[in-house]
């Protein structure tokens, strides 16, 4: 079939490939201009705490805010009207009525907006005429800070301002400017904030990370082919892979975002593992046969290990799909798509690119075909020596092996991941100092929702919901996390459960019904069907500091606490916010990630027992498959060293180019048994066929990720220093632990199994 199909046409896909390679290469690079970091794509479908979300979002709009203050920003700075008057009137979506009655909004970037100033006039005004001391406790921790003076602005933002978080960010820097702020005092924070300095940090990394690798594989390449076309066309093989994986996107309509950006070196990690495998055989083909026939043979041998590889890992990376999370499901599907473009590049469009460019054409003396049939590579004769030591003292060597392995097992129970957003900047980012100033001077940035559901048919008067409020928050003041709270109770009269009695009800009931409108209008109060939803607003430390799971069941305990009785039948409580959503989010995107992790290596191991017909087979590839990730883990957790989601993601990824060059070592193990070699002699055919590519592998992709080691963006770095690791581990495996077992009175069994198949 492929001597007929490039009999043909091999020209013609060489010439289209790279007429393709340009336009291919725009839409790529467009994809990665609209980067997309949308906070509520991560929440996951089916969760108890994101339907609960979405009936917090129902009723409250959202809980994303920008919190905007600056150096010298105090309760009496005027600046901070002058602020809030600009966005009111420029920004600030309002209520309009239509001549024929209709009641519409028109669109604005700003949904509410409050001051610590303004909030604490209300406070201090009719009807509460709190004393300044009582107004500012209630707003400490949240609008005001402990000194009892510094302050700021909360804006919530609509969905348009969303959708476009750098440009609103950019107008309310132009509207703080106005008011006279200048750029250099300003500090802000909150989710908005966070998501456009993901999208920022995430794009000046890759840009930082393609230029560094570039220059880095190319030096590398050429140590290793030392060919300038090979290098090439291995070069473009990989980057041609990673941007059709990119052209996708544009085309299903789906945008960038922080996750799908690791697709792109996992793409082309595969395609120049891949292409370094197809132009050996092709270099080693070439010296006997003619271009376009060296380009056959080099499918011959290259296309079924490359297609067992990029089967499996394709179809483990679909596993991934079966995630709860949207983000979770693109990167696998898009990733899996990406990979199999890889394939047909490398069996289809490489090796009719090195035949038209007649790469190698009569650089060397012919040689026999028994030469080409012994795999008789020209290795180094460091490499050969080292082939026949691991074949003489096999059994030691694989033992040693499979007890580090035993050792790992432990340690791999004992990894700590961290699961904070803000782990992924660099210790000096300006949002972690600004945030870091806000903690400082106002309080803690993280928001969790308590909601109160009184149903329609609940008897308790509004002054005995008041009362229940501040009791549960009596409560939760004794957590040691949370820091400061915003409800109902911060805008009401005061009245102790101890002065409470049938006047002062009363006349608490009296005050709540005449403040009825402005506490809806405050956004802690919504009245649906009958309902009535009273939410309380708590501040946390970030996910490094505290566990959200802990907190949510500390709450949910403490609110019962007030709610037994039959007084309060119905009453029902809800744990929510954006915080715990995504904490769980990126909880279930790691076990998501080391689900698909084994599932693919079952798939791996399943598809070469189908292929070689022997269990022996799949047992062997089984082994050198773990064996990078139970090593590389294993010592993280022994020596206590976190991790993050980007370090998660690179065993995935570094599974493919480890199933790759193991399975071309078994393919040609095979081939040797069936020859009538020993397993040693089997063993050292497979050592000078495969041996060069492995270490070129490692070369290109190992030093070349080694780049990331400097990268800003923490999952980049931990990704680049992870592929690092698993790849000389897997170099490891590959050229040490699995011809060591081959090598042991365990390949006798497995060549037993390849005679009889």
């Amino acid at each position: 079939m492929w001597r007929v199909v490039f009999g043909r046409y091999s020209r013609a896909i060489a010439l289209a490939g790279w007429f393709l390679l340009p336009l291919v290469t725009l839409v790529g690079l467009k994809s990665l201009g609209s980067s997309v970091n949308e906070v509520r794509d991560w929440l996951p479908e089916g969760y108890q705490e994101t339907i609960e979300y979405q009936q917090f979002l129902e009723h409250f709009g959202n809980d994303e805010y920008v919190l905007v203050s600056w150096e010298g920003c105090t309760i009496e700075d005027e600046r901070l009207d002058q602020f809030s008057d600009r966005v009111r009137a420029e920004l600030l979506r309002d209520v309009v009525t239509a001549e024929d009655g209709v009641v519409g909004r028109n669109a604005g970037l700003v949904r509410q907006v409050s001051t610590g100033r303004s909030v604490l006039t209300q406070l201090m005004a009719p009807p509460l005429k709190l004393t300044a001391e009582e107004a500012v406790r209630r707003l400490s921790g949240t609008l005001i800070g402990s000194d009892g003076r510094s302050t700021c602005a909360m804006l919530w933002l609509t969905p348009e301002a969303r959708g476009d978080v750098h440009g609103t960010l950019s107008t309310l820097r132009q509207l703080l400017q106005a008011s006279g702020v200048p750029p250099q005092d300003l500090r802000w924070a909150g989710a908005p904030v966070l998501n456009a300095e993901l999208d920022a940090a995430s794009l000046r990394s890759m840009s930082k990370a393609i230029i560094l690798s570039c220059l880095i594989a190319i030096m590398i390449a050429w140590v290793a082919f030392n060919d300038r076309w090979i290098i090439l066309m291995v070069l473009v093989t990989g980057f041609y892979s990673a941007a059709l994986s990119l052209v996708v996107l544009p085309v299903c309509g789906v945008p960038m975002n922080s996750l799908l950006i690791t697709m792109i070196p996992m793409v082309y990690t595969a395609g120049i593992s891949g292409a370094i495998h197809m132009c050996n055989y092709y270099q080693e083909a070439v010296r006997l046969r003619a271009p376009s026939a060296a380009a056959v043979r080099a499918i011959e041998c290259a296309w079924l290990p490359l297609a067992l590889a990029t089967s499996t890992t394709a179809a483990g990376l679909l596993s991934i799909c079966m995630n709860d999370l949207r983000p979770v499901q693109q990167f696998g599907l898009f990733s899996a798509i990406g990979i199999g473009f890889s394939w047909i590049l490398l069996v289809l469009w490489l090796p009719a690119a090195l035949s038209m460019l007649r790469v190698g054409e009569r650089t060397e003396l012919p040689r026999t075909l028994r030469d080409e049939e012994m795999g008789d590579a020209p290795l180094p004769e460091f490499w050969v020596q080292a082939g026949r030591l691991v074949v003489r003292h096999g059994s030691l060597i694989a033992g040693i092996c499979l007890m580090l392995m035993a050792i790992a097992v432990p340690g791999v129970a004992r990894l700590q991941i961290t699961l904070d957003l803000l782990d992924e900047f660099a210790e000096d980012a300006e949002i972690l100092r600004m945030g870091a100033w806000i903690e400082q001077h106002i309080g803690r940035m993280t928001s969790f929702e308590l909601v109160l559901q009184f149903p329609g048919d609940n008897r308790l008067s509004a002054a005995e919901r008041l009362l229940l409020t501040r009791r549960i928050l009596r409560r939760l003041e004794q957590i040691p996390e949370i820091s400061g709270s915003l409800s109902i109770a911060s805008f009401s009269p005061s009245l102790s459960a101890q002065d409470s009695g049938p006047l002062q009800r009363a006349a608490l009931n009296r005050a709540m019904r005449l403040q009825h409108e402005q506490l809806k209008n405050s956004g802690f109060l919504r009245v649906v069907g009958g309902e009535e939803w009273w939410r309380i607003n708590l501040r946390l430390p970030g996910a490094e500091e505290v566990d959200y799971n802990n907190v949510v069941r500390e709450v949910r305990r403490q609110a019962a606490q007030e709610l037994t009785g039959e007084r309060f039948r119905g009453v029902r409580v809800l744990c929510t916010g954006i915080a715990p959503v995504i904490y769980k989010a990126r909880r279930s995107l790691v076990d998501g990630l080391i689900r698909g992790l084994a599932s693919d290596v079952l798939l791996i191991v399943l598809a070469i027992v189908i292929t070689m017909r022997t269990l022996s087979s799949g047992f062997l590839l089984l082994i050198s498959s773990l064996f990078p990730t139970l090593l590389v883990l294993g010592t993280l957790g022994w020596l206590g060293i976190p991790i993050n989601v980007g370090a998660v993601l690179a065993p995935c990824v570094a599974l493919g180019v480890t199933v790759d060059d193991s399975i071309h070592f078994v393919v040609w193990f095979r081939n040797g048994v069936q020859r009538g070699f020993t397993p040693g002699e089997a063993v050292l055919l497979a050592w000078r066929a495969c041996a060069r590519p492995v270490y070129q592998s490692w070369m290109l992709l190992g030093l070349g990720m080694a780049t990331q080691f400097v990268n800003d963006f923490g999952s980049i770095r931990q990704f680049g220093m992870m592929m690092v690791a698993m790849l000389t581990a897997s170099v490891v495996g590959n050229l040490i632990l699995q011809p060591a077992i081959l090598s042991s009175p365990l390949g006798k069994i497995v060549a037993r199994g390849f005679r009889r198949s």
